[in-house]
């Protein structure tokens, strides 16, 4: 298969690492780490324990000064960068007001027939 050399110098301008953490002082560790590396930025993917931990990964990436993607939008209302996914809290609220708007708010058109 040929390659192009385009897409080999774009491969290698990007290191990816991931990291398993599951307490906050595991947290701490990762972004020393992601500091010492340089790490140029971080996407965070998805996991319960980011989501219970946002607070402390917001503040985290501010002091290590490692600019980072978050899943949720949640993050960004506590002070994160930037999310790469809807906010499902519109999200539920526009279905929410669709739904009772249809469901319970009778359509006036016209006259009722007597």
């Amino acid at each position: 298969m040929n390659q192009n050399p385009a897409d080999s110098r774009i491969r290698n301008r990007f290191n990816a690492n991931s990291s398993r953490t599951s307490t906050a002082i595991e947290l701490e560790a990762a972004f020393a780490s992601l500091e010492r590396r340089g790490a140029g930025a971080l996407v965070m993917g998805a996991d319960p324990f980011f989501q219970v931990q946002q607070q402390q990964l917001v503040a985290l990436a501010a002091r290590h000064r490692i600019p980072t993607i978050y899943e949720w939008p949640e993050f960004v209302r506590v002070g994160g960068l930037v999310a790469y996914s809807a906010d499902r809290l519109d999200g539920f609220g526009r279905k929410a007001e669709s739904f009772t708007n249809s469901a319970f708010i009778p359509s006036v058109t016209s006259p009722p027939v007597v």
